[in-house]
């Protein structure tokens, strides 16, 4: 089974499409800060959320990441698209941008549970600027430089639930 959380009026086929705001009928209402999700373990084989995670205040991230990882089953994706580096700031209900370092090091803010998620890809979303480099390596090095906001404006990842 696979879960699209945040859908807004993206409403997949094939998804379980959830939403605070439901705004069709076809979504179910659900509030991903409130926890536990109304969801069972291990009964997804994918989650998507789009633009969800920067409007969860920190804190309450981090508890649904773990809320992602008890209901995606073992070698189950989790697909999350986030804006890049201060490029949060263009909102003011953003609670932080994020970098690829944030998902390489996830495992690091549940010390003492060992490796939960593989990255398994990578991709980015260019500016305009950054659509003139075009090879996402090439993005990806001035994002190890510390300079890559000029280039993308929101990264794109897929962790695998190790288990």
């Amino acid at each position: 089974m696979k879960l699209n959380i945040g859908c807004g009026r993206e409403v997949l086929k094939g998804y379980l499409n959830v939403d605070k705001f439901p705004m069709q009928s076809e979504v179910k209402k659900v509030d991903v800060t409130h926890f536990p999700l109304p969801f069972k373990e291990n009964e997804f084989s994918y989650v998507r959320m789009r633009n969800i995670l920067e409007h969860i205040p920190v804190d309450v991230q981090l508890k649904l990441i773990d809320e992602l990882y008890r209901i995606t089953s073992a070698g189950g994706r989790i697909w999350i698209r986030v804006p890049y580096g201060s490029h949060w700031t263009r909102r003011i209900d953003h609670y932080r941008g994020y970098t690829y370092a944030t998902f390489k090091h996830i495992d690091s803010y549940w010390f003492g549970k060992g490796k939960r998620f593989k990255v398994v890809s990578w991709k980015d979303h260019p500016t305009k600027l950054g659509r003139l480099l075009l090879f996402k390596h090439i993005r990806r090095f001035f994002d190890f430089a510390g300079s890559a906001e000029m280039f993308i404006t929101d990264i794109i990842v897929e962790l695998e639930v190790v288990k």
